[in-house]
């Protein structure tokens, strides 16, 4: 029965399935899913499905935003009791059937208002119903406790309390940084494209092809910065760019060959 698994090497850049990627592994008790990039993922399907031995789950750095299935994808997940899926983009997803199934300890479930399921049919076994099926510890935000008469999507939303009842304990998506760094051109210019709310400092460093310190360009950004450029070391083979906080501490980084 296995008991542990190192995932921390996995490059998952190009990923487009993790269907039942973890399915029954009912021996582990911890996974570090925190390098995996999901952005690219379309089917997220059983991935945990009956992973009974997980007693925490650390799902916050997931992009979801291609996934259009999520079908009992924390189904049987009996051991969790917090889940915090406000990154969840859900617009997409078109089956969320026995989503969070079986999870009978699980008593919070953090969501943003990007869980979304109105791309999720209305009265279809497969795809609606049962997404809640004995949570019989679940209790939303502002106190709404799991009733085996309500187990269908409508219930996956924001908890209002007896006006608008939902399963879900509202926390705000966390704020996306993104960097998308151009190949330098001709003229040695290097071209970022920045997501970057609350970010402060741009920090691109240079190296050389035996990867030694060549140079870095420090910048100060606005939120909205849009497009910035930087001069590429003469000799640089490889950057690095960061985006830093007011406080210096690093919110993303993106690693690429200069390419002349």
């Amino acid at each position: 029965e296995l008991t542990a698994l190192d995932v921390s090497g996995f490059d998952t850049a190009n990923v487009t399935s993790m269907h039942t990627m973890f399915s029954y592994c009912i021996g582990l008790t911890a996974l570090d899913l925190s390098h995996f990039d999901t952005s690219k993922v379309t089917s997220m399907l059983y991935m945990f499905s009956a992973c009974s031995g997980l007693t925490a789950l650390d799902v916050s750095g997931f992009d979801t935003a291609s996934v259009t299935s999520m079908a009992c994808m924390f189904g049987g997940c009996s051991g969790l009791a917090a889940l915090d899926v406000s990154r969840f983009d859900t617009a997409k997803v078109t089956d969320m059937g026995r989503m969070f199934a079986g999870c009978s300890n699980l008593k919070t479930i953090c969501a943003s208002d990007k869980f979304k399921t109105a791309s999720v049919p209305e009265n279809d076994l497969y795809n609606s119903q049962n997404m809640f099926y004995n949570c019989t510890s679940l209790v939303g935000g502002n106190g709404t406790r799991f009733d085996s008469r309500h187990t269908d999507k409508r219930y996956a939303r924001i908890d209002g309390g007896t006006s608008a009842p939902g399963y879900f304990t509202y926390k705000a998506a966390p704020a996306a940084y993104a960097i998308t760094a151009a190949a330098p051109g001709t003229n040695g210019q290097l071209s970022v494209t920045l997501t970057n709310p609350d970010a402060a400092t741009l920090a691109v460093a240079y190296f050389d092809a035996n990867l030694k310190f060549a140079s870095a360009d420090i910048q100060s950004i606005s939120a909205n910065a849009g497009t910035v450029t930087s001069s590429v070391s003469a000799n640089a083979t490889t950057f690095c760019v960061m985006l830093l906080d007011n406080e210096w501490r690093p919110l993303c980084e993106s690693y690429r060959a200069v390419v002349r």
